[in-house]
């Protein structure tokens, strides 16, 4: 009989064939490259470091550490699912070249592994993916994007089910980094400002104007990056990022998040309103928030946007942690300006019609329910300009300089003759 292993191996190298063959429709959709759900069937999806939940998603080159995937797929029969990686430019770009030129084995692999949920009032299944793995090594440096394709058995073809960013480094740099206040007396109080300088051991940088491509995050957001930052000057092989580059260095520093814990409904904690439920559903109702645009800065805690699964009654948290359905509320007057947004690590920070929240005019209070997973979680409100895909925090968090935040750089470089840029480097650094 055929092991486990070779039938892996089988399955893998007739994939596309059988793709192409079987089903009329199979593309990859080349201009999505951001983090997105495209069928909200799929649900709490997580990249994480294995050594470390909330750090960055980073593949170090060198160590080849590894990264899982989990996510749940609201249904309670399994589909077939495969997930695909595609190299990118630093823009976010999917590069038209060889793939072979980036990865060992095949960046085309079925999904496996995974557990149906266990007495819970909503069925889900729970799919779980590592890699690097034997399938699937990663000989360059740069971005890559992870897309999930499931197998629409309703339309006979495979369709999109989400995607997701991640980096792999060379780590070769060393980096000195800090977070001030805005070095602009009129910004101070409410603008940060990230220095860095970095050298190597083994690179002389040369052109640094035009081989430099760097980016600066606030708390692992792609979707307000500063990218393609010049550095202020360079000098003995040390390049500087100072506070003459403020325009692209300074960021708004807006407020701690707000959180709901979500672990227990046994007893409701502080900002828990209401719980109410049935034979098939839970309903939990946040007490309805105020915005902080004009009050003072109040120090908490809090994970940067992040989340985590988790309960406080069973010990397997992916399969026997319950969906509650969870009501937000922001008291508000009606806004003509632009639309109310709730965002955080769970939403992506996506501008989509599913996190945008509706006014209720008998109640003065914008609102939206979703559907998540029982765990702890980290959340704001933003409003968004018409006619633009901004998000603007402060409008209902405020803005201070003390807010605790947390700034990924990535710096990537290119040699005259390099055909792609390198990720030399990511680093992070908490204000």
């Amino acid at each position: 009989m055929l092991n486990k292993k070779i039938i892996k191996s089988i399955f893998i190298f007739f994939l596309p064939l059988y793709l192409f063959a079987q089903y009329d429709y199979y593309i990859y959709d080349i201009e999505n490259t951001f983090d997105g759900v495209y069928d909200e069937r799929f649900a709490t999806i997580l990249l994480l470091d294995t050594s470390w939940e909330f750090k960055f998603p980073v593949i170090d080159l060198a160590k080849g550490n590894a990264l899982q995937l989990s996510f749940d797929m609201l249904v309670d029969e399994v589909y077939d699912l495969y997930v695909v990686f595609s190299p990118c430019s630093p823009e976010w770009q999917i590069l038209d070249e060889p793939i072979t030129d980036f990865i060992e084995g095949f960046n085309e692999n079925p999904i496996f592994d995974y557990s149906f949920s266990r007495n819970t009032l909503i069925s889900y299944i729970n799919y779980y993916y590592y890699f690097p793995n034997e399938d699937i090594k990663f000989k360059r440096s740069g971005n890559y994007l992870l897309t999930v394709y499931y197998h629409d058995k309703e339309n006979n073809k495979y369709s999109k089910a989400f995607s997701k960013r991640f980096v792999v480094s060379e780590q070769a740099l060393l980096v000195n980094a800090h977070v001030i206040f805005a070095s602009d007396v009129t910004e101070r109080f409410y603008r940060q400002q990230v220095l860095f300088s970095f050298t190597s051991n083994n690179i002389v940088f040369n052109n640094i104007y035009e081989r430099l491509y760097v980016c600066l995050l606030q708390n692992g957001r792609w979707i307000d990056a500063h990218c393609n930052i010049k550095p202020t000057y360079m000098k003995d092989n040390i390049v500087y990022f100072d506070e003459s580059a403020k325009n692209f260095t300074t960021f708004d520093g807006n407020n701690e998040f707000r959180y709901f814990d979500i672990r227990s409904i046994s007893y409701q904690t502080g900002n828990l309103a209401g719980i109410m439920h049935d034979s098939e559903t839970v309903h939990v109702y946040l007490v309805p928030d105020i915005s902080r645009r004009y009050t003072q800065y109040l120090r908490q805690p809090d994970l940067n946007g992040r989340f985590f699964i988790s309960n406080d009654l069973y010990s397997n948290i992916n399969t026997e942690s319950e969906y509650y359905y969870v009501h937000f509320a922001i008291k508000s007057e009606p806004i003509t300006e632009g639309a109310v947004y709730l965002i955080g690590d769970f939403t992506n920070y996506e501008i989509i019609p599913r996190y945008r929240m509706q006014y209720n005019y008998e109640a003065k209070q914008y609102e939206l329910c979703l559907l998540l997973k029982q765990g702890y979680y980290n959340y704001a409100y933003a409003l968004v300009p018409n006619q633009t895909d901004i998000l603007n925090i402060s409008y209902f968090e405020g803005n201070h300089s003390e807010t605790e935040n947390e700034y990924q750089g990535l710096i990537y470089y290119r040699e005259e003759s390099d055909r792609y840029f390198r990720l030399l480097h990511v680093f992070s650094i908490s204000k």
